[in-house]
This record gives structure tokens, C-alpha cells and sequence, in this order.
């Protein structure tokens, strides 16, 4: 199955996340360096950023998570970046590396996210973006 990453919020019942996530995974080191080149927020922001090496337990560890963000930012951030991909000339060449439906995997994950996380806007939830496996 291999790694996905998927919204996680606040409250249960918020929005259905109807994707993967499996292309969000499989290119999140080439959107962070996209997002960054064209000066838009990247989606890694709202990932865990927590330093792994300091894990000693692993349940312990999730649990103590406590960063959450406002889903409107999210929703801004993933807009911004569809329309920067999009713009980009090169963007089927850039995201069709690995996998030749990669782009077109990608933009369908962004889109799912984007709706989902306007749902949890309207209800004013805060998410965050988990990795999972």
C-alpha cells in the first residue's frame, strides 16, 4: 500500500478526504522544493515536523502532538499550488518522473484535499496533514 498522507481534524464529522493520499506521499519532497521555488506556502507545514529521533515510544509520541492550523491556510496553501502547478509549462514533465499519471494523480489528491478541508472551514476546525502507512 506504501505511505499516504491525510487530513486529521480537530472534531470528528468534519469532511470526507476522498483520495489516497498516496500521490500527496509520493511527491511531497518535489512539492515542498516547488512550493518553496515559487514562493507559496508549502503543504509540508502542516505535516509533523517533529524530530523523529526523539521518540522513545511511539504511541506516546503521536499522542503528544498538538499542532493544529486553520483550515482556511490550508485550503489557501493547496489552491495556491494547484495553480502554480498548472501554470507551469514543465509541470507534466516535473510530476510525471516516476509514475506517467503522477500530475494527473496528484491534482486529483490536491482536489480532494481542497474540498475537504473547505467543509472544515465552513465549521471553523482546525486540521493537520498526518502521514500514514
Amino acid at each position: 500500500m506504501g505511505l499516504e498522507i491525510r487530513p486529521e481534524f480537530q472534531r470528528e464529522g468534519v469532511g470526507l478526504f476522498e483520495a489516497e493520499g498516496k500521490g500527496l506521499a509520493d511527491q511531497i519532497r518535489r512539492i515542498h522544493s516547488f512550493a518553496k521555488k515559487v514562493g507559496i506556502r508549502p503543504l509540508t507545514d502542516f505535516l509533523d515536523n517533529r524530530d523523529v529521533e526523539e521518540m522513545e515510544d511511539e504511541e506516546e509520541w503521536k499522542a503528544a502532538r498538538s499542532d493544529w492550523y486553520e483550515a482556511s491556510e490550508g485550503v489557501k496553501a493547496v489552491k495556491e499550488l494547484v495553480e502554480a502547478i498548472r501554470a507551469d509549462p514543465k509541470a507534466g514533465k516535473k510530476w510525471n518522473k516516476e509514475d506517467p499519471d503522477g500530475l494527473e494523480t496528484l491534482l486529483d489528491d490536491l482536489e480532494a484535499l481542497a474540498k475537504c478541508l473547505e467543509a472544515a472551514a465552513k465549521r471553523e476546525v482546525k486540521f493537520r496533514l498526518e502521514l500514514r502507512e
